[in-house]
């Protein structure tokens, strides 16, 4: 019988969001006959006690953490559980999976959820840039999400071409469709009538996610349909400034808050749009969520969303930035509920057979066995 490898997993967070969901459905359909598994994450959400429930090692470790004892503590896992292969997932996973197997001779993969540096001052940008240079040449391969993300890492130098490939993000269409998220939610529950028409989305309140845009979008578009409304599942830092905007605008009876919630799903089956207005992504899980639940979208034009979204097929792409424009394509879908229909079906359709957990997970498995031989 061959030898079981063993593969460490780390994670900034086990907190709901794209990156910790990725890494919870790949280790779930990893063959145990094949690997052993460890997890590295910090216990800040449900996806810690999520891994310990699939039968994992999972040891809680602050990565987010900039620390001499955060590295010393990988490196004491890396060794005491003999690990053969390191994947790091995310920017500071990657920092530390990268220092730890280039210190134990052990060979890291490191999966970029986006290319995310825009925010940053200059000095830092310059910084991160310079680091992600320098790590790759301890990388043993890059996995990218998306075909515009691996472009451009490429011309930005932090990606070497011929130790990297794409493999899209992944849902579980099974496990969607079986409502393993909570209770079902009806729409009254957020105040909502029958009779509404609700747009959402789901996204942490960052710069990121362009929410002033979508808030914007959605004032000119309460003036026009009174049976319009807007549906904000999440939390971050700008949550309380974009309520400020809610009321400043002067549609507050119209703009749910949800906040932080662990059912996100659930409220996405209620809502009759879904729209992403990110500056910027990687492959974003919501949306592929979103369409896997028959919603139709609209999403910005930047790398990741244009990868997901036919544009006039499954939905509408926009520029990023542009309310009016995220406004009217709305708009179309409010006033047309076959349209809706249509696109919400072929959305789905097309996260089944471009978008499954299980292609991710078998593409991922076959970069394991390449890097291990």
């Amino acid at each position: 019988m061959n030898k079981k490898s063993t593969i460490l997993q780390i994670n900034v967070t086990s907190a709901f969001g794209g990156g910790p969901e990725h890494m919870f459905s790949l280790i779930k359909g990893l063959s145990r006959d094949k690997y052993n598994i460890v997890a590295v994450c910090p216990n800040d959400g449900p996806y810690f006690k999520m891994l310990n429930e699939l039968g994992v090692q999972v040891i809680d470790i602050p990565v987010r953490k900039l620390s001499l004892k955060v590295l010393f503590d990988i490196i004491g896992v890396v060794r005491k559980n003999k690990v053969d292969l390191i994947h790091a997932h995310g920017k500071g996973a990657g920092l530390y999976g990268r220092v730890a197997g280039a210190l134990t001779g052990v060979p890291v993969i490191f999966t970029f959820h986006g290319i995310h540096y825009k925010a940053y001052g200059i000095f830092l940008r310059f910084s991160y840039l310079l680091i992600e240079r320098i790590l790759s040449f301890f990388t043993a391969w890059v996995i990218n999400v998306s075909k515009g993300e691996l472009k451009k890492g490429i011309s930005l130098g932090i990606i070497n071409r011929r130790k990297s490939s794409v493999i899209y993000n992944g849902i579980d269409m099974n496990r969607l469709e079986a409502r393993k998220w909570g209770k079902a939610v009806s729409r009254t529950d957020f105040g909502f009538k029958d009779g509404d028409i609700i747009t959402g989305s789901v996204a942490r309140f960052n710069v990121q996610k362009g929410h002033e845009y979508l808030i914007q979008a959605f004032s000119k578009i309460a003036a026009e349909r009174p049976g319009a409304k807007l549906l904000l599942v999440g939390d971050g830092e700008l949550l309380n400034e974009m309520k400020k905007t809610v009321a400043k605008l002067g549609i507050e009876g119209r703009v749910v808050f949800t906040g932080y919630r662990e059912d996100a799903i659930e409220i996405i089956r209620v809502m009759d749009i879904y729209a992403l207005a990110s500056l910027w992504e990687g492959m974003p899980i919501s949306l592929l969520e979103a369409m896997g639940c028959g919603k139709p979208v609209v999403a910005t034009d930047v790398i990741g969303n244009n990868e997901i979204v036919v544009d006039r097929d499954t939905g509408f792409l926009v520029p990023k930035g542009d309310a009016g424009m995220l406004a009217e394509k709305i708009i179309n879908l409010i006033d047309n509920i076959e349209l809706r229909n249509m696109m919400g079906e072929k959305g789905k359709e097309k996260v089944k057979m471009e978008f499954s957990a299980g292609d991710m997970i078998s593409k991922t498995a076959a970069v394991y066995e390449r890097v291990l031989s």
